[in-house]
C-alpha cells in the first residue's frame, strides 16, 4: 500500500508557508510526530521519520492512538525493542538512518540464519547415524562457505575423508572448490598446529589417491596442489612416508598430474629425492624430483 503523508521538507527559503516551520510552531500528525518537530521542524533529520514509523508500528500492534511526546511501546514481543529504539526522545539516539531502522527490524524479527559450523556439527551427527544424505550435504555446506576458516579447520577436516569420498567424486567440480578451500584456509583463522598440518595433508592425500584411482585429474591435482605446499613448508615426515609409499603405485595420466604438482612445488618434490632410483617409479615422477634436486647437486655449497 501507498501512503501519501503530506509531510516534506523544502530547501531553507522555499517552503510554501514560513510560519507553517517556524521555531515553536508543531508540525505533524499529534502522537506521530517526533518531538523536535514541535521545537525546530526545519531543522529536523529523517530521525524525525523513524520516531513515526516508530510510533505507527506502536499503534498497528496495539491498537492505541499514540499521545503527543509519549512512545507508544508495546508491552512484550519483538517489536517492543523496535519501537522503543525507534522513539528515543534524543533523535540521535534513534536509528540514523532507513537502512539501519531496517537492519533492527531483520535482527529484532528475523531467526539469523544458523552458522555454518553449527549446520556442519549437525550433518556429521547424522553422517555417523548412517544418514545417506549427510555426506553429500556437508560438501554442499562446504562449497558454499569457501571462506570460512572455522568450518574448514574445526569441522570439515575433522570428518573422515573415506567417509566424505563417494560425496567428493560424486560432485567433482564442489569437490575441487573444497580441497582448494581446505589447504588455502589451514591458518587463515589461527596459527595452525604441527598435528592440524599433518591432519589437512593426510585428508589431501587420502583424496588424491582416491581421485588418481578412477582418473578424476581435476581433483587429483588440486589435492596434490595443497598437500605438496604445504609439505614444502613444513616439511611434515609422517605424510612423506605416506606420499613415498604412494608414488610408486602411479602410472599413465596419474603419474603425469603429479609429476606437474611436484614440479610446482620442488621443495616438496626435494623430500623424495630417494626415489629417483627407483625403477618402479614412473619416469615423469622421478624427472619432476630429479629437476628439483639438480640445483642442490650443482651447488658447490652443498
Amino acid at each position: 500500500m501507498l501512503a501519501d503523508w503530506g509531510v516534506v521538507r523544502r530547501p531553507r527559503g522555499q517552503t510554501n508557508d514560513a510560519q507553517r516551520t517556524r521555531v515553536g510552531a508543531r508540525f505533524g500528525s499529534d502522537g506521530f510526530a517526533a518531538p523536535e518537530l514541535s521545537q525546530d521542524a526545519h531543522a529536523a533529520t529523517q530521525a524525525a521519520d523513524i520516531y513515526s514509523l516508530g510510533q505507527l508500528i506502536g499503534w498497528a500492534i496495539t491498537g492505541t492512538m499514540p499521545q503527543i511526546n509519549i512512545p507508544l511501546i508495546p508491552k512484550k514481543g519483538p517489536w517492543r525493542t523496535v519501537v522503543r529504539t525507534a522513539t528515543q526522545w534524543e533523535p540521535t539516539e534513534r536509528p540514523a538512518s532507513i537502512e539501519e531502522f531496517q537492519r533492527l527490524i531483520t535482527q529484532e524479527t528475523e531467526d539469523p540464519p544458523q552458522p555454518a559450523i553449527l549446520r556442519s556439527e549437525t550433518l556429521q551427527q547424522a553422517l555417523k547415524a548412517g544418514s545417506p544424505t549427510a555426506a553429500r550435504d556437508l560438501i554442499t555446506l562446504a562449497a558454499a562457505h569457501t571462506d570460512d576458516a572455522a568450518l574448514y579447520r574445526d569441522a570439515v577436516v575433522t570428518v573422515s575423508a573415506d567417509s566424505l569420498m563417494p560425496a567428493l567424486l560424486a560432485m567433482p567440480e564442489q569437490a575441487v572448490e573444497v580441497v582448494r578451500a581446505m589447504a588455502a584456509l589451514l591458518g587463515a583463522h589461527r596459527p595452525p598446529e604441527r598435528g592440524e598440518v599433518n591432519d589437512t595433508i593426510m585428508w589431501l592425500v587420502t583424496i588424491a589417491q582416491r581421485a588418481a584411482d578412477i582418473g578424476e585429474l581435476d581433483l587429483l591435482e588440486e589435492c596434490c596442489n595443497g598437500a605438496f605446499e604445504w609439505d614444502a613448508d613444513r616439511d611434515q615426515w609422517a605424510p612423506q612416508e605416506h606420499i613415498a609409499r604412494w608414488l610408486p603405485t602411479l602410472t599413465q595420466d596419474a603419474a603425469s598430474s603429479v609429476a606437474a604438482m611436484l614440479r610446482r612445488h620442488p621443495a616438496c618434490a626435494a623430500h623424495f629425492q630417494h626415489l629417483t632410483t627407483n625403477l618402479h617409479v614412473d619416469h615423469r615422477i622421478r624427472a619432476a624430483i630429479d629437476d628439483a634436486t639438480a640445483g642442490e647437486r650443482s651447488d658447490p655449497a652443498v
